[in-house]
């Protein structure tokens, strides 16, 4: 395994990746990493917090034969542009511009472009897949649910939570956190209203415009539009994205083939939670690497589509066809 820096170009920006390679001779089916909300690295890390996510699926994959490339989001670390002026459809834009760079490359197998997203990324993938089409969706913690109701049912967990807590830790949350739900029903009438950037909300500055465009988005519409095979993986300890939207997901895609997969007590950082979920149990389990198991329902989903696709690929012998109606 080999990695390389690499820049791309996006509405004049240059975004920063690193490029995975495999050992041997290429092309290789190529996997492009599609990150969360927030201001991400393309690790999925954030000062403070270290999820190392798509550098642990990169070895995965390159293990396998299959390259990948990951990316900073615009605005952060070493991509350029600005971060909080930049809209989700502007993520979107970026992700898109990355496939169709990745595939003037000698190293990448033009017909073996994959997606694979985390989180809000699991709304990204499906709409470059609209853009220009690629071989398959890796959806890790997809959701099938409007994102105002996911806004609000988020704000609810941080509240609950926040409230179980004990002690000093518990009173210090709870004054910095205190939220409710006309609390944030205020928040989302602010950010449709607002027509800038960003806002301020309980000493926060917020990624207003992303908000805006994100709310405004039919998430079971494009969910149900997605056509190439999908593997979905949630996790039944996933306290920010409902598990059972993966199978809701299965059932309103009728035009792909999906895998899914409900791990029981996978979070949403992708590690096990042997206790009861918790927003403040994150720091605990970042401790610790991502569930093996995910990882191996990535690479041997990847492996069973590449067999596929290597086995319609190959030619028919001449004469088997007339040979059969002969024998019959």
């Amino acid at each position: 395994m080999t990695e390389t820096e690499l820049h791309f170009l996006s509405a004049d920006n240059k975004i920063a990746a690193t490029l995975c390679l495999p050992d041997g001779a290429g092309p290789f089916p190529v996997v492009l990493m599609v990150h969360g909300s927030g201001p991400l690295d393309r690790d999925e890390n954030i000062p403070g917090q270290r999820l190392d996510v798509f550098n642990t699926i990169a070895a995965a994959l390159s293990r396998i034969g299959v390259a990948s490339v990951r990316y900073d989001k615009r605005g952060c670390r070493r991509s350029e542009g600005n971060y909080y002026a930049a809209g989700y459809k502007d993520f979107v834009e970026d992700a898109t511009a990355l496939v169709v760079a990745i595939r003037s490359f000698s190293w990448c197998n033009a017909q073996g472009v994959f997606l694979l997203g985390h989180s809000e990324g699991c709304l990204t993938a499906p709409q470059v897949s609209r853009r220009c089409r690629v071989a398959g969706l890796l959806l890790l913690s997809p959701v099938f649910t409007d994102v105002e109701e996911l806004i609000r049912r988020q704000a609810e967990r941080v509240r609950m939570d926040a409230a179980a807590l004990r002690g000093f830790r518990g009173l210090f949350y709870r004054a910095l956190l205190a939220t409710s739900p006309a609390t944030h029903s205020r928040l989302i009438v602010r950010v449709k209203a607002s027509t800038t950037d960003t806002i301020r909300f309980r000493f926060r500055k917020l990624e207003a415009k992303s908000l805006r465009q994100l709310l405004a988005l039919d998430v079971r519409a494009l969910m149900s539009s997605v056509s190439c095979p999908m593997l979905l993986i949630g996790g039944g300890k996933d306290i920010q994205c409902d598990p059972d939207d993966v199978e809701r997901i299965a059932k309103a895609a009728k035009q792909a083939q999906v895998e899914t997969h409900v791990l029981p007590n996978l979070s949403h950082t992708l590690r096990l939670e042997p206790q009861a979920p918790s927003l403040f149990r994150y720091t605990e389990l970042l401790k610790h690497p991502i569930e093996q198991r995910v990882l191996e329902l990535i690479t041997s989903w990847m492996q069973r589509q590449l067999a596929m696709s290597a086995n319609e690929a190959q030619p028919a012998v001449p004469g088997d066809g007339l040979a059969s109606l002969g024998r019959a």
